[in-house]
């Protein structure tokens, strides 16, 4: 558990975690269809299999699922033009929030690299007594941005709508798709159940491309 590691950075973001719907309802339609922000996606747009994660910044889970399966993922499927991949935001707490945040605002050619950076150091920066914002400003730094741009992504006024945004695809995946958890994968609109290691995932992928 993070405690007090990442105060600064949490603060600009803690109002939007978890708020309620402006909408007050559910959202209608399958979890294939895109939600209110930009998908970043790897792979062909084509591709016969889509799998879509959500996932929180400061999941450990999640840190090992990128670090140990995605890799495999991405050289056997999605580098082969068989599997579109999708990240979508669920963060489990306000500094996965932020983290999410930043994430976007690398922009969409950096919005991967950022977050392997972020996962394949978790270890370094996810604890007690980290330095947790100088870890996460230093690999902000290395993507190109400044601490200018750190403040203005997290600004709660000038950056509100991307912001509600990343709370709205968490609601989304909550509440109309049974997201309880991360990572959870959904392979062509079909939740994965088994596990997540890339032995579960072939076991689901390889049907889907025969014929």
């Amino acid at each position: 558990m993070i405690v007090g590691a990442l105060a600064v950075l949490i603060a600009a973001t803690a109002a939007y975690l978890y708020m309620p719907s402006q909408s007050g309802g559910t959202v209608a339609g399958s979890v294939m269809e895109a939600g209110p922000l930009p998908e970043y996606t790897l792979g062909k747009a084509d591709a016969p299999v889509t799998i879509i994660e959500y996932a929180s910044m400061t999941c450990h889970h999640c840190a090992d699922f990128h670090k140990t399966v995605l890799p495999k993922l991405k050289q056997q499927y999605i580098d082969t033009g068989k599997v579109r991949y999708i990240l979508r935001e669920f963060p489990g707490d306000q500094i996965a929030f932020s983290i999410s945040a930043l994430a976007r605002c690398a922009g969409e050619q950096k919005f991967y690299p950022f977050v392997d950076a972020v996962f394949s150091t978790y270890d370094s920066w996810a604890c007690s007594d980290c330095d947790t914002k100088g870890s996460i400003m230093t690999l902000w730094k290395q993507a190109g941005k400044s601490e200018a741009d750190f403040d203005k992504c997290l600004d709660p006024e000038g950056n509100k709508d991307m912001l509600a945004g990343i709370n709205e695809v968490r609601r989304r995946g909550l509440e109309q798709y049974g997201v309880n958890s991360t990572p959870t994968i959904f392979i062509n609109g079909e939740m994965l159940t088994g596990g997540n290691t890339i032995e579960e995932l072939e076991k689901a992928i390889n049907p889907l491309l025969k014929g």
